[in-house]
């Protein structure tokens, strides 16, 4: 234990520091708008292309309910042109 001591010690940064931080309402507002923003874009960019590629997977073998949700999904894209 005492050689993680001073290992840590020799760290350009100090771990001690993050002991006496304070969430206030601005950091945690902060906090939470970059979190939101990450999710909507791993929903938008990551999970949707691949869900929609899965469905028209399983919509090519057959899959009466993939291909529902095709048709689904097809239907709620709004686009204004």
């Amino acid at each position: 234990m005492e050689i993680i001591k001073v290992l840590l010690q020799d760290l350009p940064f100090s771990f001690h520091s993050f002991r006496s931080f304070e969430l206030d309402i601005w950091t945690s507002g902060a906090i939470m708008l970059v979190f939101s923003f990450f999710v909507i874009f791993l929903d938008e960019y990551v999970v949707k292309p691949w869900r929609t590629r899965r469905w028209e997977r399983l919509a090519e073998a057959g899959d009466e309910e993939a291909q529902e949700l095709l048709r689904l999904a097809a239907s709620a894209n709004v686009v204004d042109e």
